[in-house]
């Protein structure tokens, strides 16, 4: 059986000016809230240096989540650009989920994918 306990990890691609984070299993309000804290802490020094800045995530182990953290990464993924970051790559290998976020956060700036070259790809042209 899946492991359903929330995972997640965020690190900075300093070089490239990229945020990369993972999150997998199933989350509630709290681990949530822990993993928009670690993107903030993440995307904060480099947004206040006023750079441009990209964000690649993987959520190819995310699971179908409640209706209230669905809510919540939705709106995370929307806000990207309302803080200053350029474009968000996001990787989900589930159809169902793919098919649910491209409904409501597919923008010019945030594209959901089926896997990481093609997220890079996007992610890293001009």
């Amino acid at each position: 059986m899946t492991d359903q306990n929330p995972k997640f990890s965020v690190s900075v691609d300093e070089a490239r000016r990229e945020l990369h984070f993972t999150a997998s299993g199933v989350f509630d309000a709290q681990s949530m809230a822990a993993l928009n804290i670690e993107i903030a802490k993440g995307v904060n020094p480099i947004l206040a240096q006023q750079r441009t800045l990209r964000a690649l995530g993987d959520l190819s182990d995310y699971r179908i989540q409640s209706r209230e953290i669905s809510a919540k990464m939705a709106e995370t993924l929307a806000a990207a650009e309302a803080v200053g970051i350029e474009r968000v790559a996001i990787i989900m290998t589930c159809a169902n989920l793919r098919d649910t976020y491209r409904g409501v956060t597919e923008s010019e700036t945030v594209k959901i994918f089926d896997n990481r070259d093609e997220a890079l790809d996007w992610l890293r042209s001009n």
